[in-house]
């Protein structure tokens, strides 16, 4: 893969690893740092505050039943 084709792809080996077997203190930085976003784009498309919490949960229980 060149230079090109890895811009903006999540390479790190460590982070997989991590992720995999479910290390607590990466997700808890991990959610800190993505549900933010997807916060906003479920208010932006019209989402109340309780739908954008079930719907967040939902995204990343379907995540992680596909990972």
């Amino acid at each position: 893969m060149n230079e090109m084709e890895t811009e903006g792809k999540h390479t790190d080996d460590e982070s997989f690893k991590l992720l995999k077997k479910r290390d607590r203190a990466f997700l808890a930085s991990l959610f800190r740092d993505v549900n933010p976003y997807l916060n906003r784009v479920c208010r932006a498309n019209g989402f109340g505050q309780n739908d954008t919490k079930d719907l967040i949960h939902q995204t990343w229980e379907k995540f992680f039943s596909n990972f």
